[in-house]
């Protein structure tokens, strides 16, 4: 910068930009204000009845009930988009470009279980925006934000919340980081979760409350699968819906071959 300019002071300059940029960093989000005279439209949809746009959903639910072939059938709906698809959701106008968010398996496993279900259904090949999960969400969401804007992502899924959270997902504190880090992208969030085992009577959400208090909506999936068979069905229930009223249960039945994944309503 002195070779451009030798006249100006640019270390007393840059030391006014940082802390200029710091303090306005620290004084967060302006007020705004809002009257109820405005034409004020409802949350709206990114895939209904599932996902809202800038709002976290949670599907959860016992161990192999499909909850990951579930989330790849919202990708697909949101990507391609799939407004014909069995699930009876009503895809976008266009594409929703969303990133996956793993901390389950590996970018070849999710690639193969994404190929299968294409593939299964007779759908055009669609691409896979994948980013493997190593650190906590909280840890990680400057990395993420900025992946995402560089994808023009408008919607994440993340899978799972367990290791997402990391450390203890009972800890209110956990909870709440976890929350606060997802609020920072805006964007519409599918997050997959675990069956609590604590409570006998009515299952949750795996963690503490907080996570049922932060999500907009939340589903649990369950499953009935004849042993040795190929196929299972599967049934959503939705537990929670803060804006309003509850989603009538929706049944798929999913069948396995070795060309790939088939849903039906």
């Amino acid at each position: 910068l002195s070779e451009e300019d030798s006249e100006r002071d640019w270390s007393t300059i840059i030391k006014q930009v940082c802390k200029e940029a710091t303090e306005r960093f620290r004084a967060g989000e302006p007020v705004r204000e809002l009257w109820t005279s405005d034409e004020v439209a409802p949350p709206e949809w990114a895939l209904e009845p599932i996902l809202y746009k800038e709002l976290p959903t949670i599907i959860y639910g016992e161990k192999e009930v499909c909850k990951s072939t579930l989330a790849l059938a919202a990708y697909t709906c949101l990507t391609l988009p799939w407004e014909e698809n069995p699930l009876g959701w009503k895809a976008p106008a266009k594409t929703v470009t969303t990133l996956l968010l793993d901390y389950e398996v590996g970018y070849k496993v999710a690639q193969w279980n994404l190929k299968r279900l294409q593939e299964g259904m007779g759908l055009p090949p669609l691409p896979l925006y994948y980013r493997r999960g190593l650190l906590p969400l909280a840890d990680d969401i400057e990395q993420i934000a900025q992946r995402m804007a560089e994808i023009k992502a408008e919607a994440i899924i993340i899978d799972s919340l367990a290791p997402a959270v990391g450390g203890d997902s009972y800890a209110p504190e956990a909870a709440n980081r976890f929350s606060l880090a997802l609020r920072q992208l805006n964007c519409a969030a599918l997050v997959i979760g675990q069956t609590s085992k604590q409570n006998y009577k009515k299952k949750s959400v795996l963690g503490s409350t907080l996570f049922e208090y932060f999500a907009r909506h939340i589903f649990e999936l369950k499953k009935v699968q004849e042993e040795g068979e190929n196929s299972l069905d599967i049934a959503l229930y939705n537990t929670y819906h803060n804006l309003g009223a509850h989603i009538p249960a929706q049944g798929f039945r999913l069948s396995f071959n070795g060309v790939g994944v088939h849903i039906e309503t």
